[in-house]
């Protein structure tokens, strides 16, 4: 046998190298052949000191470290500010608790009641878990081993999860976070026009997070700002413009080799869509390439519309705030497979300003609709679009269009 001991059930005819899987491993090892009932192998002590398994005594299985793995550290919890009033106004200094280690190192107390989430009977109650590495894997199964020895976490039984994945720090190690995007808020802004009255605001907050003793990180918060990124849009008091580092990433996005590739640029894209004038029609090609059963094919069509699409995006326009005292412009237009229009008012230098972009493909029997059906069918849905504004407007509303047949279509 393996183990150097002398077989019971027959004589050792001959020695041989084999090679097997085990536990999805392809491993080579010398066998001694010999007759042993209904037993195809027996694995010994030989084997286990070449292949080092871990033996869960207990349960009698065993399993095999990833090998030539890495480690994924995870970050230790954040740590309070050291000052945390540094940077925050004087007049919010009453609200040091907010800030302060006191509350950072605690969680904030039951209350006397619970607030319920109500979802919608046909919303997505569950999102895909990420992809993770082995490495990764390994490492979230011990965190949540450590956390539940703790007590710090338990089993839940909700019907809803959410995922979690790994965000990189800038000393290399990695955070460990769940993605509530889906229902929670990302923060908590207090626009106001007069500074007194914004004051009044951030007081009024400060004290509710400091009766409920919820805690604020003083060096990530930002007080009295005329313009504040949010989701990825900077607003301010002109209107909603793009941050420049996603358009420094659109300007750096290489050209796309693979339809994954294609599908990762659309959805940075379609993002910041409402901001591209005919969105839908310059980016056609990029969407027709990712279509299912279409062969790969980059020809100058999808470069150019690549191309177009990055410079479009590179140039947006501030998109101003509607003025409800002030008429409404709105420009259509439709292709044979796209419409599109955006609405203006006319500002103080005398130009009209975009308020918004509107762009969709045709889809269905629509796609087959006459040149005068889909020119009206782009009024229609524009007017659907911005029926927040368009529907209680007390001023007339300017529609252009290129159609000139649209003029006579009651007539028809």
């Amino acid at each position: 046998m393996l183990d150097g001991s002398t077989p019971k059930t027959g004589k050792i005819w001959k020695k041989v190298a084999l090679e097997f899987s085990f536990d999805n491993r392809t491993m080579k090892h010398k066998f001694l052949v010999s007759p042993i009932g209904h037993h195809s192998a027996i694995l010994g002590i030989k084997w286990l000191e070449q292949e080092q398994p871990e033996i869960n005594w207990p349960s009698r299985q065993l399993s095999f470290p990833i090998p030539h793995s890495t480690l994924a550290n995870i970050a230790q919890e954040e740590e309070a500010d050291k000052n945390p009033l540094e940077g925050i106004p004087t007049q919010y200094h009453a609200f040091a608790k907010v800030f302060g280690e006191e509350e950072f190192h605690k969680l904030p107390p039951h209350c006397s009641y619970d607030i319920e989430i109500e979802l919608t009977e046909d919303g997505p109650l569950n999102s895909p878990l990420y992809s993770m590495t082995d490495a990764e894997s390994v490492t979230l199964k011990q965190w949540l081993e450590d956390e539940l020895k703790a007590g710090k976490i338990q089993p839940s039984k909700s019907p809803i999860s959410s995922p979690v994945m790994f965000v990189p720090k800038k000393d290399g190690s990695r955070r460990l976070v769940v993605d509530y995007r889906k229902l929670n808020e990302q923060d908590l802004p207090r626009p106001t026009r007069y500074p007194e009255e914004h004051e009044l605001h951030v007081k009024e907050v400060l004290q509710r997070l400091m009766d409920m003793q919820l805690f604020c990180k003083g060096s990530k918060c930002e007080f009295h700002q005329t313009n504040v990124e949010y989701l990825g849009i900077i607003v301010s008091d002109k209107g909603f413009s793009l941050d420049k580092l996603k358009i420094q990433a659109v300007q750096e996005w290489p050209t796309p080799t693979t339809v994954k590739q294609v599908q990762s640029f659309l959805g940075f894209a379609n993002f910041v869509r409402q901001f591209v004038a005919n969105f839908s029609q310059i980016a056609r090609p990029l969407h027709n390439l990712v279509k299912k059963e279409v062969k790969w094919q980059w020809t100058d069509k999808e470069e150019n519309a690549f191309r177009d699409l990055q410079q479009a995006i590179v140039t947006a326009p501030v998109i101003v705030h509607a003025n409800p005292a002030k008429p409404y412009f709105l420009e259509t237009d439709a292709s044979g497979a796209a419409l599109g229009s955006v609405l203006s008012q006319c500002q103080d230098n005398g130009h009209l300003h975009p308020i918004g972009y509107l762009s969709e493909s045709f889809k269905g029997a629509k796609q087959n609709y006459d040149t005068h059906d889909k020119e009206l069918l782009a009024i229609i849905r524009s007017f659907e679009h911005w029926r927040i504004y368009l529907e209680g407007t007390t001023l007339p509303i300017t529609v252009f269009t290129n159609h000139r047949n649209l003029e006579y279509w009651k007539e028809s």
